[in-house]
């Protein structure tokens, strides 16, 4: 009985603390940006799942423009999703004449 209490115990204490990491980890939305918002501080990103707006800092908001492919770490801050880190690949350019 007492190696069965101490076994629940562990197993307990093990999936709390996994469910901690995925808790602090947040969720990542990758995709492209389709709109960006200077005056609300947000971009809107276009998803496998449809679009998601997340509210980025100044710094990542002069940084990003409509096109770049980004990846953004996120968590729920009141309610609005929003970037505690963020990675972008640029738009490629059009190729003008030939």
């Amino acid at each position: 009985m007492k190696k069965l209490t101490i076994a629940v115990v562990l197993v307990l204490g093990v999936s709390l603390l996994f469910a901690g990491f995925a808790v602090a980890m947040g969720h990542v939305v990758a995709g492209e940006v389709t709109a960006i918002d200077a005056k609300a501080g947000t971009v809107t990103v276009k998803t496998d799942k449809g679009d998601v707006t997340v509210a980025v800092s100044a710094a990542d908001l002069g940084s990003l423009k409509t096109g770049d492919k980004v990846s953004m770490e996120t968590e729920d801050k009141g309610g609005k999703k929003t970037a505690t880190k963020v990675e972008a690949k640029k738009a490629k350019k059009p190729v003008v004449g030939c």
